[in-house]
């Protein structure tokens, strides 16, 4: 694939940027072992923690054990380290995006 094959320039406008934005999760659960981890550790937890999924996705109150609690702490870790993946991809995805936009303005002359 050539690394401008698919940028957001391209492929996508701005009204498709939540898209864009799942794509690189898509991309990161293919193709990083971190972020799957991450990803894989939140849905184990709240598989183990039914009360936990009620809280995180239909955003309900419950009451949490000490034991519940301490697999929320898990979960939001778990996101954190998800959400660092993703800034991260898309920081280097936002400069190759500058870099193909330099070019098409021809900034950058190669």
């Amino acid at each position: 694939m050539n690394l401008f094959d698919e940028t957001f320039i391209r492929n996508y406008c701005e009204d498709s940027f939540g898209e864009f934005v799942s794509d690189v999760c898509v991309r990161l659960k293919r193709n990083n072992m971190s972020y799957r981890s991450a990803q894989e550790k939140m849905e184990k937890l709240q598989c183990d923690f039914p009360k936990l999924r009620k809280i995180i996705e239909d955003n309900e109150s419950e009451e949490l054990t000490k034991e519940e609690a301490e697999a929320l702490g898990k979960y939001l870790r778990s996101a954190d380290d998800a959400r660092w993946e993703e800034a991260k991809e898309l920081f280097l995805m936002g400069m190759r995006e500058s870099y193909y936009l330099f070019k098409l303005l021809r900034i950058i002359k190669k």
